[in-house]
């Protein structure tokens, strides 16, 4: 058997001096995103964040830019401390691009995930203070891993955000050149059509006879007076989110209603109104 060259002996002399052997070649490592998955669903209820366990997200963490993995680990931010809260914490790479934030869609229509104003939600993937390393995910009841739900602000900084129904999502994975598969796919999977979200949701309630002014109207169902068609809709996580989303209007018979003065927020889902209305007459709400 003839001598072989070990890859540390091989100089590629680079200009900067960043890559002086193979090994250092083939040792760099990149970060991928991967495609969505069916299987790979959470269901959170109104709430910033969930839990990720091993059975769901089986696999090694790559925790932090520090990592050592290299061959398909998730890379995940630590936490300050234990898992159960939700949290901005990122970790980002020299050109400031967060490595563990990932897009998130509607499981049914595979529709981005949106706020009440408009904006799209990510996930941060995020572990434990207490994770090693290349540690395991934990299992279901030992979890030490989870996912924050963020929007981005216009300042480029992170706020928390609620979010329900069934998500699915994305993770980001760590490969060294070495461990490179036979083929890769650069720049992420392909976009899915997405539904705007302005004034994409419509619901119609048609008064069958007179309601009293100060009435709270539920959205999602028929009521004393009302009946409801169309889409459910959302209102927004608060009062101040209703009254200053400008894809939300309340229309009375074809006629613009002020938010916060002819119409009261009370729920995602469920409004005051101000005003009398009779037999015949129509709100329509568009969310």
């Amino acid at each position: 058997m003839s001598d072989q060259i070990n890859e540390r002996q091989v100089a590629l002399r680079a200009e900067d001096g960043r890559l002086t052997t193979l090994k250092s070649f083939f040792d760099l490592r990149k970060i991928a995103s991967m495609p969505f998955k069916e299987t790979q669903v959470v269901s959170p209820s109104g709430t910033q964040f969930v839990l990720l366990n091993g059975t769901l997200l089986p696999g090694k963490i790559a925790k932090g830019v520090a990592t050592a993995a290299v061959d398909g680990e998730i890379i995940m931010g630590a936490l300050p401390g234990a898992v159960g809260t939700a949290a901005t914490v990122q970790i980002a790479n020299s050109e400031g691009q967060p490595l563990n934030l990932v897009n998130l869609r509607d499981a049914s229509t595979h529709d981005s995930i949106t706020d009440a104003l408009g904006r799209k939600v990510y996930g941060l993937l995020q572990c434990a203070s207490t994770v090693t390393d290349l540690d395991n995910i934990g299992a279901s009841g030992s979890e030490n891993c989870q996912m924050s739900f963020v929007t981005i602000s216009a300042d480029g900084s992170l706020a928390l955000t609620a979010v329900s129904g069934t998500v699915e999502f994305q993770t980001n994975k760590v490969r060294s050149k070495r461990n490179e598969l036979d083929m890769t796919f650069e720049g992420g999977p392909l976009e899915v059509d997405v539904i705007s979200p302005g004034e994409s949701r419509e619901t119609i309630i048609s008064f069958t006879a007179t309601v009293a002014a100060d009435t709270t109207l539920d959205l999602t169902q028929n009521g004393t007076g009302y009946t409801k068609s169309g889409e459910n809709p959302v209102l927004g996580a608060t009062s101040d989110e209703f009254n200053k989303a400008r894809h939300v209007r309340i229309l009375l018979n074809g006629v613009e209603q002020d938010k916060g003065i002819d119409v009261i927020w009370v729920s995602n889902t469920t409004a005051q109104i101000k005003f009398i209305c009779d037999a015949g007459d129509k709100i329509r709400v568009l969310s």
